[in-house]
């Protein structure tokens, strides 16, 4: 992505090089590039939000009262251990993807992230999901929880 700022273009959040009329751009392969969409798809938000809904519903139709901060850091919780399932998913599945039509273009295989950054990514989700569960609601929940992760 490149900004133009009077006659000067500037690689935005790549290189903070100029380049000098009649100079190549700079590459743009200098400096990691943060692709914030990429690291959302590998969330495989389509299914988080399914595992979300779920939790909503389990919520809603347990007996008893349910405190609401406890309720809403469980569903968030979950959805982010959900999104960690899908980046781990798709870390292991990388090679499959590649050779289908259908998922060639996921982050992974279209080589738009390492694969591992995309685990990292997966892995520290899982750990802060599952910590925040049992620091804010219990540990049974995050025993659950990590066993759906993984």
């Amino acid at each position: 992505m490149n900004e133009i700022i009077g006659r000067q273009t500037i690689a935005v959040g790549i290189s903070a090089e100029i380049p000098r009329p009649g100079q190549a751009e700079p590459r743009l392969s200098r400096l990691p590039r943060l692709n914030v969409r990429d690291y959302a798809l590998l969330l495989k938000p389509r299914v988080m939000s399914l595992v979300v809904f779920t939790a909503l519903v389990g919520l809603l139709l347990a007996p008893g009262a349910i405190d609401t901060l406890s309720a809403a850091l469980a569903v968030i919780c979950i959805a982010v251990g959900g999104g960690a399932a899908g980046a781990i998913n798709m870390w292991y599945d990388r090679d499959i993807d590649l050779v289908m039509t259908r998922t060639r273009n996921r982050p992974l295989p279209a080589k738009r992230l390492r694969p591992e950054r995309a685990l990292a990514f997966g892995i520290t989700l899982a750990v802060l999901s599952v910590a925040v569960m049992a620091w804010a609601v219990n540990p049974a929940a995050a025993g659950l929880l990590a066993f759906t992760i993984f």
